[in-house]
């Protein structure tokens, strides 16, 4: 599912696997298209499911968003069984390292 969400979302039309063995050399290939690959999880997963989930958190970010502070620092925390949490992390992570910020100011 993993390989599909990437893929789709982006426009990939078809994923190439290299299967490897134990000495970690590729001895096949196998082509799938992406378009149709989620039917071969048909019974374990739908496409639909992981689309909505993504939806909805967008959705969710887009509300935690505040609107007056483009600097504002958010971190989403999620604990099976329970929602999707959101929290105010402003000044208490750095995104860019110190280091980085002081090189590209010289």
């Amino acid at each position: 599912m993993k390989w599909w969400a990437q893929s789709y979302l982006v426009g990939i039309p078809r994923i190439i696997c290299g299967y490897r063995n134990e000495d970690g050399i590729v001895r096949g290939l196998e082509d799938f298209n992406t378009m149709t690959m989620h039917r071969l999880g048909k019974g374990f997963w739908q496409p639909n499911i992981p689309m909505v989930f993504a939806l909805r958190m967008l959705d969710f970010i887009q509300s935690c968003l505040p609107h007056d502070d483009p600097n504002k620092q958010l971190a989403f925390i999620w604990t099976p069984g329970e929602p999707v949490k959101c929290y105010d992390v402003s000044g208490q992570v750095e995104v860019l390292p110190q280091w980085y910020l002081e090189m590209t100011e010289s």
